[in-house]
This record gives structure tokens, sequence and C-alpha cells, in this order.
């Protein structure tokens, strides 16, 4: 008999119907998923409404989430806690496999998100060390690049580039209102500058309904709509990608340039569709993004 790897022994006690607290990050728990033969379903910061319709029951769409919250606290007193807190009453259901990673950005876990973990640990709730257990914190490669590529691209390229990793896509959300009109939402300009001269005009349909959006928000912090559009490459290409549909991938062309391009699987796709029905909460959604909608769906 084949002797197991400690990360197989893991893997293999992981059962549906309980909420993992995981001491890892979501690229981690990606390998682990991909183990499990599992497609994940990212839920970002999602408050108590949105948890208990995922994770409570029955889910048409996904037995998998990988939930990124917004803050890891609990309270035994229901009416102190936030509407973005885990509560500890939660019971996924029977099928559905649910983790937390607790390693974000920075690379570490806090006191207080360990104390709240612990806290929460029991019953539905079970903790998940992926620590030594040979899996890389952030494994990321680019998709089918060549050994020569370098991240030391021109400016506009480099912001493309960024996509590929996690603290990268926060750079997306850092933009000055003057930067967003010279890149993004430049008047008499309908496709972002910056997709065109980085050579990632594959990027442009995906990106245009958040272009588009930008005005709508632009006294409600415009660049977290930029960071919304990155963060959904940056699962494309991680999470949601497979053998056919890499995400962005960058490349040479025939004439030596570095190009990017996007291929997004059905998976991300309906991902997409989702988010950008949602760019619009307060209103319905403009017919210009409709039309966008139906042309990538």
């Amino acid at each position: 008999m084949e002797k197991l790897t400690e990360l197989e022994k893991v893997v293999k006690q992981l059962q549906p119907g309980y909420i993992y607290l995981t001491l890892g990050s979501i690229q981690q728990l990606s390998v682990i998923c991909n183990m499990l033969n599992l497609t994940p379903h990212l839920l970002i910061e999602p408050n108590r409404h949105e948890l208990v319709n995922s994770i409570e029951f029955f889910n048409y769409s996904s037995n998998c989430f990988i939930l990124v919250l917004k803050e890891l606290k609990t309270s035994s007193k229901e009416k102190v806690a936030s509407d973005y807190t885990l509560p500890s009453n939660l019971k996924p259901y029977c099928d559905t496999y649910t983790f937390v990673p607790l390693i974000g950005i920075q690379s570490e876990i806090t006191k207080a998100t360990k104390k709240a973990a612990q806290s929460l640990e029991g019953g539905f709730y079970k903790v998940l060390d992926l620590r030594n257990l040979g899996l890389d914190l952030f494994p990321f490669t680019p998709f089918n690049s060549t050994s020569s590529l370098t991240p030391s691209f021109p400016v506009e390229q480099n912001f493309i580039y960024s996509l590929l990793t996690p603290s990268g896509t926060l750079r997306w959300a850092s933009f000055t209102h003057t930067q967003l009109r010279q890149w993004f939402s430049t008047p008499g300009q309908p496709e972002p500058i910056l997709l065109i001269r980085a050579k990632a005009t594959s990027l442009i349909p995906f990106i245009m309904p958040y272009c588009n959006a930008l005005d709508f928000y632009w006294h409600k912090n415009p660049s977290s709509i930029l960071l919304r559009f990155a963060i959904w490459v940056f699962c494309s290409t991680h999470i949601w990608h497979s053998k056919r549909f890499n995400g962005l991938t960058v490349s040479k062309n025939n004439a030596g340039e570095t190009i990017f391009y996007c291929n997004p699987s059905p998976k991300a796709r309906l991902e997409w569709s989702k988010d950008i029905s949602q760019l619009y909460p307060l209103t319905p959604l403009p017919s210009k993004l409709k039309k966008e909608q139906n042309t990538l769906n």
C-alpha cells in the first residue's frame, strides 16, 4: 500500500458539513479543493444573510465555499454581533464544504484572529492547520509564461501583471481620481487606455462594466469598483482555472512584445456575471451593462 503524505492524510480527514477555520491562505485552500475534486465558490465579505443562504441550505451552484471574512469575531450576545461576524450557531448543509482562510495579504495570523478562532472552535467549527505540510503560502507562477519574462515592465503592464498576486490586487484599490480619468474613464475614449497600452486588450470586455460604473461611484470610493475587477481576475487565474481556461496569462508575441491574454473558465464567467449584476445595487442594471453581460454569458 502506498504511503500517504502528511498533506494527503489531512485532506483525507476533511468532511462536508463542517466549517474549517484554516491556518492557511486562499491559495493553499485552492490546492486542497483540487485534491478533493471541488470547485470552490468564493464569498468575499459576506453578510449574515448571504452566509445563511449559501451555507445552511442545499446550493445548486456549489457545494464548496471559501469565506473571505470582513472580520472574524463572535459573540454569545447576538444583539452586539456585527452583520459581518461569523455566527457561532451557523450550521452548514451536510454535503457542503466550508473553509475560512485566516492568513491574509500580510502572510500572518493576528492575535485577535487566533483568539476569535479559538472561541469559535467546537461543534461544526474545526481548525484546519495547513502549516508545515509543504504547501507554498502564495504559490503563484503565471501560466504559459516563458523563463525570459520578468516583472520589469512599463508602468501600465506592471499594473496588469500585479493582478497575478494577492498584494498586487490591492494596488487596484488605490487609484486616484486623476489616474482613474487618465487610464479607465477618459472623456472621449471608449476603452480604458491602461489596457490598450499594456497590450491586455482581451481584458477589455470584462473590465468595461466596472469602468462604466466608476461615475456612479465617483463620490463613493470608485477605486473599490476596480478592486472587485482585480479580485475577479485573480480568482479566475488561481482558483477557477483549468487546463483549458487559464485565466490571465502572460507571454511573448511574434514581435517579441509582452502581451496579456485572458481566458476565463465557465465558472469564472458565471462569477463575473453575478458580480457585475450587483454594481448598481440601488438602481436597475443600465441597458449598456445588460448588453455587455449578455454578450459574454
